[in-house]
């Protein structure tokens, strides 16, 4: 099966069709370790789809995650470790997708699995990104959702510098 990252959505509307029928078959046939690999495939199928359904990509890592740890497949435990830190990212719950995606960067970096390494410290970069975007724009925009930060909790390089911070 190709990956659903780049798809359409209506090839994702038959690429979560292929995957139901993998989940189903596998499971019929009692072949528990391609049952993981296709709850992980859904997982990645629901996040992509357009909007994404990131409650049911939750769930099918979830459910991947649990039997992919029963049954020892250590790469497929590193990919729902980054399915699910970056379902927990899009979804704003900053402080599991930083355990989740640095879970799975441990795990590529002791399999040497590099290129899927490099792909969870790009999601860390962003995480971080978004992280001091909303704490900037909630201390110095107005409009944005909550009251504004006090400047002792903001991280960026004028307070800090201020407050005789990281930057001297």
């Amino acid at each position: 099966m190709t990956s659903p990252l780049h798809q359409s959505p209506i090839r994702l509307r038959g690429d979560l069709g292929i995957g139901d029928r993998a989940l189903r078959l596998s499971r019929e046939r009692g072949e528990r370790g391609y049952e993981a690999w296709a709850l992980r495939f859904l997982g990645e199928a629901a996040s992509h789809c357009d909007p994404p359904d990131l409650e049911t990509a939750e769930g099918h890592f979830r459910q991947a995650l649990a039997l992919a740890d029963e049954l020892s497949m250590r790469p497929l435990v590193a990919h729902c470790h980054l399915g699910l830190g970056k379902v927990s990212r899009h979804s704003g719950d900053w402080v599991n997708a930083r355990e989740r995606l640095m879970t799975a960067v441990t795990m590529y970096r002791e399999m040497a699995m590099d290129p899927w390494l490099a792909q969870a410290e790009a999601e860390i970069r962003a995480l971080a990104h978004e992280e001091c975007g909303h704490d900037w724009s909630r201390a110095h925009n107005p409009s944005a959702s909550g009251p504004p930060m006090p400047a002792a909790e903001r991280r960026d390089s004028t307070d800090a510098k201020r407050v005789g911070g990281w930057m001297g």
